[in-house]
């Protein structure tokens, strides 16, 4: 507070793509996707990269941040999450907010044509796939009977995933090879993306969610169905 921005700071003669849209990022899946890399989509209409452009990203350590850049090509990362201070020759950044949270269809069709092509003999589409919250993720929002559902799905021959256990590899093999996903609104949801024409998306959410994935899923091209309950 008293002497201001601290003089030891990164410095970086080059030009840098800001990728950062606020906290939610940095550990989140669906803001990771569609705050932060949508804008590398967004910049790529308008300028073409350089080898040694950098880009500062909202954090690099779970093996999604990781894999999915690798995968867009991007070598030169700057961390925010323990980077504080950096001057730069160039920083050039977007405030980007979806319209009535509907994300453009393009910005869908681009990852779908950048992460898909990296599946390496795709499984034939035949899974029918729960996804099961765990962890902290699921202290705000899950399914009070869920044990009762889950039992009732693996009757029906149903895979019961926590996508928080899978590598991003994974993540894009297992969601390409369902024929029905069923699954509660929040951001594991995002795998549809990955998932065939006119795969079965089941959404469970209640009255008070909005219907941000039900536009992703329609701008996948995949079949939506929802399974509304009141709030409790």
């Amino acid at each position: 507070l008293k002497i201001g921005t601290p003089k030891i700071y990164r410095k970086i003669q080059l030009r840098v793509f800001s990728l950062l849209c606020g906290v939610d990022a940095n550990h989140n899946y669906y803001h990771w996707f569609f705050d932060s890399l949508t804008k590398y989509f967004i910049f790529k209409k308008h300028y073409n990269f350089q080898e040694d452009d950098f880009f500062l990203v909202p954090n690099y350590q779970y093996d999604y941040q990781i894999k999915s850049l690798k995968i867009l090509n991007i070598k030169n990362t700057l961390n925010a999450y323990n980077l504080k201070h950096l001057k730069a020759k160039k920083i050039i950044s977007l405030n980007y907010i979806p319209i009535s949270i509907n994300h453009p269809k393009w910005i869908i069709d681009e990852m779908r044509k950048k992460f898909l092509p990296k599946i390496k003999k795709p499984n034939k589409q035949k899974l029918k796939i729960f996804i099961n919250r765990s962890g902290i993720s699921s202290a705000a929002r899950d399914i009070s009977n869920k044990k009762e559902l889950i039992s009732y799905l693996k009757k029906k021959n149903f895979l019961i995933i926590d996508p928080s256990t899978l590598s991003f590899s994974e993540e894009i093999k297992l969601f390409n090879s369902a024929k029905i996903v069923l699954g509660i609104y929040g951001a594991a949801l995002v795998n549809v993306i990955f998932c065939r024409n006119k795969t079965h998306i089941v959404e469970l959410k209640n009255n008070k969610t909005d219907n941000l994935y039900k536009n992703i899923i329609k701008n996948s091209k995949l079949k939506y169905h929802s399974l509304m309950s009141k709030k409790i």
